[in-house]
């Protein structure tokens, strides 16, 4: 409330700004005449241009407004133009990072690539060379300015002033500018007379010696490939190339001169093609656009310089596609088209074919749904497949009949029915089938599941739409391990099912079983789900498909550090998660915003025998493409890295990893933290069957251990204020030195710890809370007997009104954070007593009463 009022008088007294926008502007670095085209967000706010990773590192979750140079913008306008905190857009990119151009990307101003949050992406300062006296020039000189590859066609004679003009103003406005210009020596000799003003070493005739004397000296070499191959000038780098007519020099790639002109090295490559005009020719053209990189056509109409034809503009900017909201596509990870059936051995699993639909849907477009796990079912129309609808009244007739102790009969049919069974398999079949009901699982074949499953997703076999899920769950967990191939299917289906029928459970309690095995629509809902989990609780499997290098095949990784990165990889994320929900009042998924989800037909129950007269053909799911979101990728690739590292660190593993870009706070964060968990006590088991500790000793060890207080502070800028929330993770001391065994006799005269103890500071004289729920309601005794030991505790400190900063100690002993424990206290309330006990960091006023008898004894 401080702060907003404190806002108020500032806008009092400074302007403040109520529209900003975003864009990406595309600009040239020029080093020894010869550029390098990159594009940065810049932000206007007013008539300023300013550093938008500035502005958006001054963004503070307690503050509405943002000092900028001569008043304040409001948060809310930053938002709106795509500014994000910690240096980022709302999407999570990185805003003081440059986007290094292709040529591609330089001519049509802009890529698929960078889209972003941003309105648009200008290029001020790139104007197209078109009309001028002097064309050649002109158009190389804007080649060199943004590091384009290209050239002119008609022939160096025909050009010969404009190109000298062209290398005498480079060397003159750079003079460490080295230019290599190569060519046949009878076009050479009749170019020596007219570049006789060029300040250029001809290099066509003479020693080994005199090469590298010249070399040295010159800034433009003049060289034939004979003298260029030599290997004191093929060493060299060069920051252009200047090839005179190499269409006559070479016509193919496979030439020893084309190999030349293409392994030595330049920033730069232009070519002047000759008069006879064989690049015209399509055989020599693609040799020689090769020789480029010029792999778009679209690029080289117009970095290679046509004079008869001169392009007067540059082509249309580029402009992202719009999408429709649906798009009717057919999706390899929902089109499941094979299938294995281990016990026929001598099949090696064949495809099963596509069933056709006995009618055909028109294309249509339906409103997206804003929720992520919304749906619509369509309607169905043509006519309905009558083999799908017998299948259902004919199980119908069927469901209810019990099987009698029956001889298995392998059974196998890409399209199970009871038709398809014979007599001895049918026995089995409905045998089976009443053994699975009775959560009695038989070895089967592949193709009775597949029937039986048929039947679950047709409405047989249940009455409650959650009782038919649990039972598609069970056959697929009873089976799944010897029948691999059953999990592709099931993922999709049991998708489906709870789809189509709004079932409330949360897809994790299946996915949780195959992480590995999602894809498509399954993989963007679960990960969805994952993180907006309060803790964050991602598995190790499904953050490295989120990575953008799969830490799985680094030799850290085979050498023995799976372990270890499988246990600590998700709780880093998790810590800094809840650090940045703290500090910045936003969660990673909210940093990294992907977008609105996208509306999209997903086709029911595919591959199998399905009545679509039940539910439709199809249902629209919203799906966030969270997979694909590369600000959010790169982020946890980075925080995986830096986790290996600290990990290689504390193995003593030779080497560590490059190129990570994380905020400096948040390795801090991490590093500390791994650095705590990784200094652990001695085992239990490591210091025998009883265990003593002196007590003067543990007075010394509690007073050394002090200095751990204020380790894990930190600051989000050297010089301002401290963080809010300390994020201390508390090492524990290595008690190895201190203690000592003795003889069972002398156990009277020391203070004893047995096996079950846990060994350290606060276990030894641990303060014990208890809570006398005697005379409550039967909702408290509940919540009392939910609670554990920490949590207990966590309570008491609350009650002596000692708020977050006294539950640093016991929140460091579990390896959390304050506020997640309070969380978790809080979700054991609200699924017992139906409400809050806690609010803002203290009990709520309420429920005190209710704690009065929650005390603490110790125990010696």
């Amino acid at each position: 409330m401080n702060d907003n009022r404190e806002d108020e008088q500032l806008t009092d007294i400074h302007p403040t700004y109520h529209e900003a926008e975003l864009v990406l502007e595309g600009y040239t670095e020029v080093n020894n005449g010869v550029g390098q085209a990159y594009a940065i967000p810049v932000l206007t706010v007013g008539s300023q241009r300013i550093q938008a990773a500035e502005v958006s590192r001054s963004i503070k979750p307690d503050r509405s407004l943002v000092p900028v140079i001569g008043g304040y913008v409001a948060v809310d306008t930053l938002r709106q133009a795509g500014v994000g905190p910690m240096g980022r857009t709302i999407h999570g990119a990185l805003l003081d990072r440059r986007y290094q151009l292709t040529p591609s990307e330089v001519i049509a101003r802009g890529s698929e690539r960078m889209q972003g949050a941003w309105s648009r992406i200008v290029f001020p300062d790139l104007v197209w060379p078109c009309g001028g006296d002097s064309p050649i020039y002109e158009h190389l000189q804007f080649l060199a300015k943004w590091g384009l590859n290209g050239g002119v066609r008609g022939g160096a004679l025909h050009h010969a002033e404009q190109l000298q003009l062209f290398m005498n103003d480079m060397v003159k406005n750079d003079p460490e500018t080295r230019i290599l210009v190569i060519g046949k020596k009878t076009l050479l000799d009749k170019l020596k007379e007219s570049w006789r003003t060029l300040d250029a070493m001809w290099l066509t005739v003479g020693g080994k010696d005199q090469i590298i004397q010249e070399i040295l000296l010159s800034g433009v070499i003049i060289s034939t490939p004979s003298v260029a191959k030599q290997q004191q000038v093929e060493r060299l780098s060069f920051d252009m190339i200047l090839m005179l007519e190499p269409d006559d020099l070479t016509k193919s790639s496979t030439t020893q001169i084309y190999k030349q002109l293409k392994k030595m090295k330049s920033r730069l490559k232009l070519a002047i093609y000759s008069e006879a005009d064989y690049i015209a020719q399509s055989y020599v053209s693609t040799a020689h656009m090769n020789l480029l990189k010029i792999n778009d056509y679209t690029v080289a109409q117009y970095v290679i310089y046509n004079p008869n034809q001169p392009r007067k503009e540059l082509p249309r900017p580029y402009r992202r596609m719009e999408r429709p909201s649906i798009v009717q596509e057919e999706s390899v990870s929902l089109h499941i088209t094979e299938m294995e059936l281990v016990e026929e051995r001598t099949e090696k699993g064949m495809p099963i074919p596509q069933r056709e639909a006995s009618f055909q849907l028109e294309p249509r477009r339906v409103p997206v749904q804003a929720p992520i796990s919304s749906i619509e079912l369509t309607p169905l129309q043509g006519v309905l497949s009558k083999n799908e609808h017998r299948f259902t009244k004919r199980a119908r007739q069927l469901e209810d009949q019990v099987g009698t102790a029956a001889v298995f009969v392998p059974f196998m049919n890409y399209w199970p029915t009871y038709d398809s069974m014979t007599g001895s398999q049918s026995r089995w079949y409905f045998y089976w089938r009443s053994e699975v009901r009775e959560q009695r699982y038989p070895d089967s074949s592949l193709s009775y599941i597949f029937l039986y499953v048929y039947e679950l997703i047709n409405g047989i076999g249940w009455k409650d739409p959650r009782d038919g899920y649990q039972l598609m769950v069970d056959v697929w967990l009873a089976y799944r391990e010897h029948h691999p191939k059953l999990t592709t299917y099931m993922l999709e289906w049991i998708t489906d099912f709870t789809l189509v029928h709004q079932i409330p459970i949360p897809h994790q309690d299946v996915f949780q079983y195959v992480p590995n095995e999602l894809s498509g629509d399954v993989l963007e809902l679960e990960l969805m789900h994952r993180f907006n989990t309060e803790p964050l609780d991602i598995p190790f499997s499904l953050l490295v498909r989120l990575a953008d290098v799969d830490v799985r095949k680094s030799k850290f990784y085979i050498g023995g550090g799976d372990v270890p990165l499988n246990e600590y990889v998700p709780k880093v994320l998790a810590l800094v998660d809840a650090y940045l929900a703290k500090q910045q009042g936003l969660r990673l998924i909210e940093i990294f915003y992907p977008g609105s989800p996208v509306g999209k037909e997903r086709p029911l129950f595919q591959s199998a025998t399905y009545d679509e007269s039940l539910y439709g053909r199809s249902t629209v799911v919203s799906v966030t493409k969270l997979s694909q979101h590369a600000p959010l990728r790169e982020y946890i690739t980075h925080l995986i890295r830096l986790t290996e590292n600290k990990l290689r660190e504390h193995m003593n593993f030779k080497g560590r990893l490059r190129g990570i870009e994380l905020e400096p706070e948040i390795e801090t964060l991490v590093s500390r933290y791994i650095d705590r968990m990784l200094k652990v006590t001695t085992s239990p088991e490591a210091l025998g069957p009883v265990v003593v500790i002196d007590e003067e000793k543990l007075v010394r060890i509690q007073r050394d251990s002090e200095f751990v207080r204020d380790i894990l502070t930190v600051n989000i800028d050297e010089g301002e204020e401290q963080v809010e929330e300390q994020v201390r993770l508390r090492v524990a001391q290595n008690l190895d030195n201190e203690v000592e065994h003795v003889p069972e006799q002398q156990e009277d005269s020391l203070l004893q710890l047995n096996i079950g103890d846990e060994v350290g500071v606060e276990s030894i004289l641990s303060p014990l809370v208890t809570w006398d729920v005697t005379g409550l309601a039967e909702e408290w005794i509940q919540f009392a007997d939910a609670l554990s030991v920490t949590q207990l505790e966590a309570l008491y400190i609350l009650k002596q009104g000692q708020g977050l900063s006294g539950l640093l100690d016991i929140a460091n002993e579990v390896g959390t954070m304050p506020e997640l424990l309070l969380d978790d206290i809080n979700e054991l309330a609200m699924d017992t007593i139906g409400d809050l006990v806690i609010d803002d960091d203290g009990l709520t006023e309420d429920y005190v009463p209710m704690l009065a008898n929650l005390k603490r004894r110790v125990k010696r």
